[in-house]
């Protein structure tokens, strides 16, 4: 190839770069009437996109809900009749908490300390440092309060209904109580096996 014809291909070629620069970029539209032209599916529409030509798709594995239905009140909400629930809405298992340790430590723990303490170094360089979960005033409020401000936030708390679905809330509340219990419980409420082996090694 002569430089000619060499010049001429370059030539070529940096026109069609420029055309489709010019064809990617769009007048600003302070308006935003591109936005009423947004391509959808209606439901149950048939789709050109997938293969098996159904628009509604199933949710990716491990994606959190953004609502739920079927339940009841103190279940989504913990409250029930305007008033805050003082019982669980689902049963307190084992996993249930071993679920919501998970979940309190991966979600809570950088402002509230891993054992609800709030005295983990974020914790100490905040403006307004976490509460503990230790004190009177947090232990004794009711289990659907708790859900209320983990679902909606508190001061400057945000919410975390995006981040854990429903029964991860209740799941972490279940922890959290769990927590309280654990350096307040009294020695009488013990199951007998372990009230016996405290009180034998009590001086």
């Amino acid at each position: 190839m002569n430089g000619f014809a060499k010049a001429m291909l370059l030539t070529a070629s940096l026109c069609g770069l420029g055309c489709r620069a010019k064809s990617a970029l769009h007048e600003p539209d302070p308006e935003l009437n591109r936005m009423l032209r947004v391509p959808r599916y209606d439901i149950y529409e048939e789709s050109t996109f997938f293969q098996d030509r159904m628009t509604m798709r199933k949710p990716p594995d491990g994606t959190v809900p953004f609502g739920a239905s079927g339940h009841a009140p103190a279940f989504l909400h913990g409250v029930d009749n305007g008033a805050f629930v003082t019982r669980f809405p689902l049963p307190l298992t084992e996993p249930l908490v071993d679920r919501g340790r998970s979940r309190f430590e991966r979600t809570c723990s950088a402002c509230h300390g891993m054992n609800g303490d709030g005295n983990e170094m974020v914790t100490r360089m905040m403006a307004r440092p976490a509460p503990s979960l230790h004190l009177p005033r947090i232990r004794e409020l009711p289990p659907g309060k708790v859900f209320y401000i983990v679902s909606n936030g508190y001061g400057l708390m945000p919410d975390y209904a995006t981040q854990l679905g429903v029964e991860d809330r209740w799941a972490v509340v279940a922890y959290v109580k769990v927590l309280e219990r654990s350096r307040y419980a009294p020695i009488a409420a013990l199951p007998n096996g372990l009230r016996q082996e405290l009180e034998r090694r009590l001086p």
